[in-house]
Formats: C-alpha cells, sequence, structure tokens
C-alpha cells in the first residue's frame, strides 16, 4: 500500500470512529504491523497527528496493520489487510 492510501485510510477510520461510534477527539492512535513496526499518533480534531512514538523493524509498516484507536471512553480495533479491506472491531 502506498503511502497516501495508507494516509486515505487512517482518515477513513478516524472518520467512522467519529461518525459511527461516537469517539470524541483527543484520540490516540497506534499502529502495529506484521514485521513489528509501529507508530503511535495523538489526533486532535483540526490539526495535523502528532507522533508520540514509532519505531520501523526490518522495513516500514507493511500488511496486515493491526490499528487501535481509544478516545476518552471507547476504543476500537481495526485491521487493514491486503487491497485496503479494513475490518473494524468493538
Amino acid at each position: 500500500m502506498a503511502v497516501a492510501n495508507l494516509l486515505q485510510v487512517l482518515t477513513d477510520i478516524l472518520n467512522r470512529c467519529i461518525d459511527d461510534r461516537g469517539m470524541e477527539f483527543p484520540l490516540i492512535m497506534c499502529l502495529i504491523s506484521d514485521n513489528h513496526s509501529l507508530m503511535v499518533m495523538r489526533v486532535n480534531e483540526g490539526a495535523e497527528p502528532h507522533i508520540l512514538a514509532r519505531n520501523y523493524e526490518g522495513g516500514p509498516i507493511r500488511m496486515p496493520i493491526h490499528v487501535m484507536v481509544v478516545g476518552s471512553k471507547k476504543a476500537v480495533r481495526v485491521i487493514i489487510g491486503e487491497a485496503d479491506k479494513i475490518d473494524i472491531f468493538q
């Protein structure tokens, strides 16, 4: 997956968390890939994400990507698979 596609998929996940799951900003988003690369960011409405931590093991983040979005009262787990397939779990 290209970086531009990943950014679009992450934006879609955030929008679904807010619109469909009733989550509110600020949110913490953690991405962990199959090769143990990870990124943790804080996301606020209308601002660029703030990277809190990142570590790349054996190259950049690759599929599948496990994503956890955490708000003040809710959390959602997401798996991004091949061909941008998204599975959301509460």
